[in-house]
Formats: C-alpha cells, sequence, structure tokens
C-alpha cells in the first residue's frame, strides 16, 4: 500500500525525462504482483523492451536500486551473517531510509534493528524512524543514547533528533497536526456480554470492530457472532490463515465499508473481527471497539481505529459514542503465595507487560473516565513500561519476561555476528518465533501424470508446466499456486510426508529433509483435511484439520 502512494510522490517531485521514476516493490512476494513483475535475472542482457530498473529485481540486487519500497526484513539480511549480505549493505549505503511501525518487533527483531540503525549511521544514511507508540526509553536506545540524557516530553506528536556526531537536539514538539478526540473506556469481564454489547450496537447501525490476539479466538468469536446475529447484520473475519488472494479480497472488501470513502455503504449494521492485521495493516474506521487485553502501545494502536476519519462522523449511526471496550475475563491480580507454574494465558505476549497495562487501565478509569487521544499516549506509555521493582506473583512474571528477552536478544547477536557458519538468506531467522511456519496449499484434485491441479474452490484445472519449460511458464504457475498459500504454525500443518510435492518442485521451493516449508492437502467433506491417501489429517494435538471459506483453516476437537 505505502508503495501505491509513493509511486505518484516520485512522479511529482521527479522530472519526466528522470529514469529513476518508479519504486521496486522489495519484499518476498512481491514477484507475486503481475502488474510489477519484470524479468530481473535477465538484467541489461534482456530484450529493448524490458524496462531499465529490470537489473535490481534479482533478490539479492533489490537495494541498489535508487528507490525501493518493501519490508524490514530486506534491510536486516544486512546485518545478518549470511551470504551477500555486504552486497545488501552496499546497495542501502549513503541513503535515506525510513522505518515505519518501529514499535511493532519483538526483542529478537528489535535488537536486530537497534544493530541495523547503528550500522545504518556507520555507512552513511539519513534514517526516519516512525512510529506511533515508542517509550522515551526506546527512542534513546535507537538514538544511541542513555535514556537520562533525553529530555522527556509529554509532547504529540513528537520529533527527536540526532546528528552524525550523536549528538541529540531538545525534542521537538509537533502541535497542530493532530485533532483531540475523547475515547470513552469501559472493562468487560465476560465473553458473554461482549457478544451481547457488540450485537447490540450493530443493531444500531454502528460499524463494529472486533481485535482478538490470535486465530483461534477470533474463527471462535465470529462464529459465536454469526450464529446469532440477525441477518441484516454484514459481518467479516481477518486473519492469516485465509488463502493469499481471498485474504486481499476480504481486505478490500472491508477498507470499502469501514474505509473514509465508505459513503453511503457505511450504513447498515456491522460487526468485522480479526486478529493483529486490523492494528495497523488496514485504513479502517470503526464506531465501537472491542479488543482483548494487549500491550498499552498495541492497545492504543487499536484504540487508533475508532473515529479515525472524522470526515465520517456526519453520517455515523445516531446512537455511536466514540467506546473501546476491553474483554479481560481473568484480571492479573498480586499474590504473595502462587504457583509458580500456573498458567499464564497470555500468550502471543508476555503476562507481566499484559498485567502493567491494566494496572494502568483501571488507573485511568478511575482518574478519567475517558482516553484522550493523542493527549494521554505518551503518558500511559511510559506508566505502562517504566522500570519498577515488583513482589509476589508480578515480580515473578517480570523475571521470567525479562529471561525471554535476553534469550532474544542473545539470539539476535549471534544472528548477526560472524562466529557462525554463513547462512543462506532462506534459512536466516528476521524474526522469532517459539514455532517455525510453513505454508499450505488446499487441493480438490491433484494429477501429476496429467500435469494439472485443481486448487481448491476452484473450478478449472491448472497446467503445471514441464520442468523444460521456459522461466515465464513456470513463473506463471507458480505465482496461481502462491496466491493459494496459507501460512500456519508447522504444529498446524499437514506432515510433509502425508503429501509429498515433488512433481512442483521446479516450480514451488518445496525444501530438503531437514525442512519442508510447503505443505498440502485435500479438502474432502465438510472442510476436513485429507493427505494423499484421502485420510484425514491431525494436528500435533490431535484435533481435526480443517478448511471453510468463512471460517480460514482452523483446528478444531473432536466431537465426542
Amino acid at each position: 500500500k505505502i508503495h501505491e502512494r509513493f509511486q505518484p510522490f516520485l512522479k511529482t517531485i521527479l522530472s519526466p525525462e528522470c529514469q529513476d521514476r518508479e519504486a521496486l516493490l522489495l519484499h518476498g512476494d512481491a514477484w507475486l504482483r503481475q502488474d510489477l513483475h519484470h524479468t530481473g535475472e535477465e538484467g541489461f542482457q534482456a530484450t529493448c523492451e524490458v524496462r531499465v530498473d529490470d537489473w535490481f529485481n534479482a533478490r539479492k540486487r533489490g537495494l541498489l536500486a535508487p528507490f525501493a519500497v518493501g519490508t524490514v526484513d530486506q534491510l536486516l539480511m544486512s546485518v545478518i551473517h549470511v551470504k551477500h549480505s555486504a552486497l545488501r549493505a552496499l546497495g542501502v549505503a549513503g541513503k535515506v531510509v525510513i522505518l515505519d511501525e518501529i514499535h511493532s518487533y519483538d526483542a529478537y527483531t528489535g535488537k536486530l534493528i537497534q544493530l541495523l540503525v547503528e550500522r545504518l549511521r556507520n555507512w552513511g544514511c539519513s534514517v526516519v524512524i516512525l512510529s506511533a507508540t515508542l517509550t522515551n526509553e526506546a527512542r534513546a536506545r535507537l538514538l544511541g543514547k542513555d535514556a537520562s540524557s533525553i529530555q522527556k516530553s509529554e509532547a504529540y506528536p513528537l520529533l527527536s533528533v540526532s546528528d552524525g556526531q550523536q549528538v541529540v537536539y531538545p525534542e521537538i514538539p509537533v502541535d497542530g497536526t493532530t485533532a483531540s478526540k475523547q475515547v470513552q473506556f469501559h472493562w468487560s469481564h465476560s465473553l458473554e456480554t461482549s457478544l451481547e454489547n457488540a450485537l447490540e450496537h450493530a443493531q444500531n447501525g454502528e460499524c463494529v470492530l472486533w481485535i482478538e490476539n490470535t486465530v483461534g479466538e477470533a474463527q471462535r468469536v465470529f462464529q459465536r457472532l454469526k450464529t446469532v446475529a440477525p441477518k441484516e447484520i454484514t459481518m467479516g473475519l481477518i486473519h492469516s490463515r485465509f488463502p493469499a488472494f481471498l485474504r486481499q479480497e476480504n481486505e478490500g472488501t472491508w477498507v470499502r465499508l469501514y474505509g473514509k470513502d465508505a459513503g453511503k455503504e457505511r450504513a447498515g449494521g456491522k460487526i468485522l473481527v480479526g486478529t493483529q492485521v486490523l492494528e495497523q495493516s488496514i485504513d479502517i474506521d470503526a464506531d465501537y471497539l472491542i479488543t482483548r487485553l494487549c500491550p498499552m502501545d498495541m492497545l492504543l494502536q487499536r484504540v487508533g481505529r475508532l473515529w479515525r476519519h472524522r470526515s465520517l462522523d456526519a453520517i455515523r449511526a445516531k446512537t455511536a459514542k466514540c467506546t473501546v471496550e476491553v474483554l479481560n475475563e481473568t484480571p492479573f491480580e498480586n499474590r504473595e503465595s502462587y504457583e509458580k507454574n500456573e498458567e499464564l494465558r497470555t500468550l502471543p505476549y508476555p503476562a507481566y507487560v499484559l498485567m502493567r497495562t491494566q494496572e494502568v487501565l483501571e488507573k485511568w478509569q478511575e482518574q478519567r473516565g475517558v482516553i484522550a487521544i493523542p493527549e494521554d499516549i505518551r503518558p500511559m506509555l511510559e506508566a505502562t513500561y517504566t522500570e519498577r521493582e515488583e513482589t509476589g506473583r508480578y515480580a515473578y512474571l517480570k523475571q521470567k519476561m525479562n529471561e525471554k528477552i535476553q534469550d532474544l536478544e542473545q539470539l539476535a547477536k549471534v544472528a548477526s555476528g560472524t562466529g557462525r557458519t554463513v547462512q543462506d538468506d532462506t534459512e536466516a531467522a528476521t524474526r522469532w518465533g517459539e514455532e517455525e511456519t510453513v505454508e499450505v496449499l488446499l487441493f480438490d484434485a491433484y494429477d501429476p501424470s496429467n500435469r494439472r491441479v485443481r486448487l481448491h474452490g476452484q473450478e478449472e484445472f491448472l497446467p503445471i508446466p514441464v520442468p523444460s519449460a521456459s522461466r515465464e511458464e513456470r513463473v506463471r504457475c507458480a505465482q496461481a499456486l502462491n496466491l493459494h498459500l496459507i501460512q500456519v504454525r508447522e504444529s498446524l500443518a499437514p506432515s510433509y510426508e502425508g503429501f509429498e510435492l515433488n512433481d512442483l518442485k521446479h516450480v514451488l521451493y518445496v525444501g530438503h529433509e531437514r525442512n519442508r516449508p510447503l505443505r498440502a492437502a485435500f479438502v474432502g467433506a465438510g472442510g476436513r483435511l485429507q493427505n494423499r491417501a484421502k485420510q484425514p489429517i491431525e494436528d500435533s494435538h490431535q484435533r481435526e484439520l480443517r478448511y471453510r471459506n468463512d471460517l480460514g483453516y482452523l483446528a478444531e476437537k473432536k466431537e465426542a
């Protein structure tokens, strides 16, 4: 989306004669964009119809392009010990580098970004770091300074500047750029109550947004709501376990319904349920927000989806009030006596951060009753993340969090160090997860003897080119297959042995014995996934694996 906005900007600021008026789209799946696809590897030896910038499309040369928009992973490959990292470093040296949404990374990627910023300075870059929710300590760390040496300001927005000599200038408030809004806030300690509230507001004609912390919870909430919601309420679900093409369609539909240009399409009650992807990736505007308790910076990002575009105020439902409802069914409480192995029930976020977030929200509700945006953003962040001594259970939660952070930061140092064997970039980790993720292809028919497959939900067979076919033919086939990939945790995926894909290895990367990033399954009756022998598949927890177009890829407990 940023690439789409950056293109007209370049055409505006550069003369028509300039050959650099188009930015390269630079991320792992950019080649799937047929409207942006170039021959890449052929470079300057290709026909005269190939554009001048085609040479930059080779995977490791992308950062050499004059202008590019992509993911931070491409930059991180210049500091991780991988093949050709020096080429990537050369490509970025001396450029203006803009890093957006910098708050959204965990300790592992955050440490790599800190190392990246340090090296970008050494390579003569101007680095612009953007975040709506960054603490004073995190700002100081990225500026290469101690937090005590940085002026503490509660102004919002705020500009912090450090020059090449590591001199940090007084922070500069940027006034008049963000209109203030008062967000009403209340707790919900019951899922049933929140379900009733969502339906009530939707029946009043409001646009309701519900954000969960995991895909499984989002699927369950959507199922519960869909079961009881009147037909006139439009329902939607967005998360990462849909095929790429369907997720794009869903996001496009809901940006049209909840976006700044919605107009008459916004009328009528609606409920959109989703996961963290709704925090920042999609430009939507809700009348009423229900969110599961999450870390304060992410919660404030979610609140930013409330009444986002004031141009829509005139067409909001008359009952609509700018309100966030925080769902927290089992609130934290400090206890001197507790079981240290008790269920923390807080994945994917540290329990200690959630506890501190709950504490600040309770205080705000008691003292203020509302959250003023943006005035309260910085005070709420600092109150949540400021270092302090703890006792009892909270001390234990803090200890577990700090141990995890230290482990992740150490892993990041190892990844960026030269004391290990150089890795191929297909195996290097720019983000850290407790579990590897893989991609799954779902078929209705698989006929390799006749070199064709029918992807789930498609009427036509997709022809598979022979291994000796031209690169263009193989790329077109790979593009079609990739649009149907679903990313899941490995424990939720079918085994590779149950559905081997050696017939497709000339168009898709199927890995090797130690690493199988691509899996497959048939979709049988009731959406039940099956292996190549048409036998039902279970995950590592003996749950049934299914796929439904309305829910996506899911794991369900067996029926008794």
